[in-house]
Parts: structure tokens; sequence; C-alpha cells
């Protein structure tokens, strides 16, 4: 069975408890079945796109080695950028972003790459390079808090989050572009 919880905004209580803004949208889409729940996340991950920008997702305190990391990716050929990388203070790395070019790679992501949470979310594309935000993959340096990364909610819309513990996605957001995602992967 596939739940759809839709908050527009969210409950106030919850909102406070997680430290969001109380006007934040939420819409969770849980799985409640034993069929391949991955894969029918994967789906729903990659149909939340936006047509003509890089959809990234984004480590948050991976448990693989920078080595590990490394070989999984190159093997599958997906393209990756790690956050020492990306941001120059950085010394070593310790989060990794990843392009997903189609639900493939949001599925091999979602089951190989291990991390306490994962946030995917849209960033415009120019002269074929997807135009990552420092301040957003510095986000992820201070573990699972996702009022860190909704502060940046108004450049790439919103964000999705999942954590392997769950057999869900939460897309949070202002309401407009929640409503937006609601319409386009669930109805």
């Amino acid at each position: 069975m596939i739940r759809y919880e839709l908050e527009t905004p969210m409950r106030t209580e919850l909102a406070r408890r997680r430290n969001l803004d109380p006007l934040t949208s939420r819409l969770l889409i849980a799985i409640d079945e034993e069929s391949d729940i991955l894969s029918m996340l994967s789906e729903y991950i990659y149909r939340s796109r936006v047509e003509l920008k890089q959809l990234l997702a984004q480590t948050i305190i991976c448990y693989d080695s920078v080595k590990k990391v490394r070989h999984i990716l190159d093997d599958a050929g997906i393209r990756y950028w790690f956050d020492c990388d990306l941001i120059p203070s950085m010394r070593k790395p310790h989060n990794v972003v990843i392009g997903c070019r189609n639900q493939n790679d949001v599925l091999f992501i979602l089951s190989m790459v291990k991390a306490e949470a994962l946030a995917f979310y849209s960033v415009p594309i120019i002269e074929g390079q997807p135009q990552i935000n420092e301040a957003i993959v510095a986000c992820s340096t201070d573990g699972y808090q996702e009022h860190n990364f909704l502060r940046y909610q108004e450049e790439v819309g919103s964000f999705i989050f999942y954590q392997a513990t769950h057999s869900s996605v939460e897309f949070l957001g202002c309401r407009d572009v929640i409503l937006q995602y609601f319409r386009a992967v669930c109805l």
C-alpha cells in the first residue's frame, strides 16, 4: 500500500519539533508493501526532477569510505563530486554530491550508497555543468538537519529526503512547489 501525506503547511508541532519554518509544506510518500520499495521510491524521486536542471543526490553523514564510494560510482559511470572538491576550506571529504541522469541512477544510489540520509534537489545546468552551490553542500557537514537545507529552497525549489531506515521519501519546500510535485508525482 502507498500512503500519501500532504500538508500545506505542515503541522505546527511537527515544524517546531524539527526546527522548520511553520510555512514549510510537506509531502510524504510511504510504501508499506513487501514489493520493490527502492524501485518505487526511485521512480517518485526521478519524476519530481525539474526539466533542464540536473537532479543531484547528496549524502548526509556518508558511512562508506571515500575509496568505496569512488569505486562504486566509477564502476557505474555516475558523475560525482566530493564536498572537499566543492568547498575550498575543506581538507578531506566527508560527503559526496552525485549527479542523477535517470531513474536507474537514482535506484543505484538508493541501494548502493550508504549514508544517514540522502537529500535530492535540482540545480541549473550552464554550459553542460551543474551549478552546485557550495553552501548547500556544506549543509550536510553538520549532520541530518533539514532546516539547514531549507534555507536554500528558493534557489532549488524543494528538497527530497530519504533515510534507509524508512520506506518513504519526504518532499519539503514551499507550498506551490510541493503542490506541483503532488500533482505531477501522485495523481
